[in-house]
């Protein structure tokens, strides 16, 4: 695997890539309005992905933290599913996407917060995250590093991030499709060598679970 340019061990100020990312996100809102449509798919793509974090995570009864939380659509499916969180904070860089989430939930939590830059109001049991590493921002390795660093040293317990993959036969032309291996080993090298990458729910998509190993 290749090394990491120095960049992405010294990881560029967040605000490098937050302009980007709220323009892209905000940009797919104004072609195909709010709903699952902005981001994803289908709806079967889009709960696919969070099937995932629940499969692989005790979230149910939790404090949860999800970064890039859209249209807060997560709490749909929880609910669903009789596995809503103790406590759930929705965070989003745009602020027009927070409005929309808190019109949709105007029960749950919602903020809009750039958590390379911030502290959010509690220390989440985990962190999950569907559809933030989609963009192609520079100097894309950095923002990885930064990330899964963000990630690990937050979450009490445990994250899960997804990516899309090379391995997809019809990428979009406009996302950023990410190497599995590549990833796995920019983790271990740089982040926690304990780590699981499931690839096995969709040709397009792949996920990053940490679990930090019980107390003694």
């Amino acid at each position: 695997m290749a090394r990491l340019t120095k960049s992405a061990v010294d990881p560029l100020p967040a605000e490098t890539w937050r302009e980007q990312i709220v323009e892209f996100h905000d940009q797919l809102v104004r072609e195909r309005g709010e709903g699952w449509g902005a981001f994803w798919g289908s709806p079967a793509s889009q709960r696919s992905r969070y099937e995932i974090f629940f499969r692989e995570l005790p979230l149910s009864g939790s404090d949860v933290l999800e970064v890039g939380c859209g249209f807060g659509d997560f709490l749909h499916i929880a609910r669903e599913r009789s596995a809503l969180p103790r406590r759930y904070l929705g965070v989003d860089l745009s602020d027009s996407i927070i409005a929309a989430a808190r019109r949709s939930h105007p029960q749950a939590d919602f903020a809009v917060l750039d958590l390379l830059a911030s502290e959010p109001p509690f220390q989440p049991d985990f962190v999950i995250a569907s559809g933030i590493m989609a963009v192609d921002v520079p100097d894309y390795e950095a923002y990885a590093v930064a990330i899964l660093r963000r990630f690990h040293g937050l979450a009490r317990h445990g994250f899960a991030i997804n990516f899309l993959s090379t391995c997809s036969d019809k990428p979009d032309g406009r996302s950023r499709y990410v190497d599995p291996g590549w990833l796995l080993g920019v983790f271990l090298r740089h982040v926690d060598w304990r780590c699981r990458l499931l690839h096995d729910y969709r040709q397009n998509d792949f996920t990053l679970v940490h679990l930090r190993p019980p107390s003694p």
